[in-house]
Order: structure tokens, then C-alpha cells, then sequence
């Protein structure tokens, strides 16, 4: 089946990345974080109130990590419940290669 126009150039990959955390979500996240520049998260902005939390970020890929070299910008939304604690999250990101 040939991939939908542009994705292929642009080397796109779409990860649902919710149904691959079924199993065992503590190694999808240990082996996700492996691919990353150890110290190269930075916060690019932040907003927010007493409810709802923005958090925008990047990080470095990791040379030889299993994604190739780039940057993985994103952003996490936060929801918060009456005693501030996180009731919901959402978290998107996407690779930018060098």
C-alpha cells in the first residue's frame, strides 16, 4: 500500500502511543527516554490557572538512539482537580530530523 502523499518525504511516523503503553507502561517509557539527549529538555513556555496547566517543551534525539538525530518538540495539557493535583492529561509530540 503506498503511503499517503508527503508522509514518505518527510519521514513521518505516526505512534499511537497510548496502545503500545497496554503492557508494560514503565518500559515503553524507559526505552522512549533512551532515545533522548540526556540533559537536553528544555521548557520553551508555560501557562495556566488554578484548573488547566500548558506546558510547552523540546528535547534532543539521541545519536544512534533508535528514532536518528533531531529535535522532539511538544506539549503537555493538564487538567487539575479542586486540591490541584493532575486529573487529566494530554500529550503530543512529533520528531524533526536533521
Amino acid at each position: 500500500m503506498p503511503a499517503a502523499e508527503g508522509v514518505e518525504d518527510a519521514g513521518v511516523v505516526v505512534l499511537d502511543w497510548a496502545w503500545t503503553c497496554n503492557g508494560a507502561p514503565w518500559l515503553d517509557l524507559l526505552l522512549f527516554a533512551a532515545g533522548l539527549e540526556p540533559g537536553s529538555a528544555q521548557v520553551v513556555a508555560s501557562a495556566g490557572d488554578e484548573r488547566n496547566a500548558l506546558l510547552m517543551l523540546t528535547a534532543r534525539l539521541a545519536a544512534g538512539g533508535p528514532f536518528g538525530t533531531g529535535t522532539l518538540p511538544g506539549a503537555r495539557l493538564y487538567l487539575l482537580d479542586e486540591n490541584g493535583k493532575i486529573k487529566s492529561e494530554q500529550v503530543i509530540f512529533y520528531a524533526v530530523p536533521d
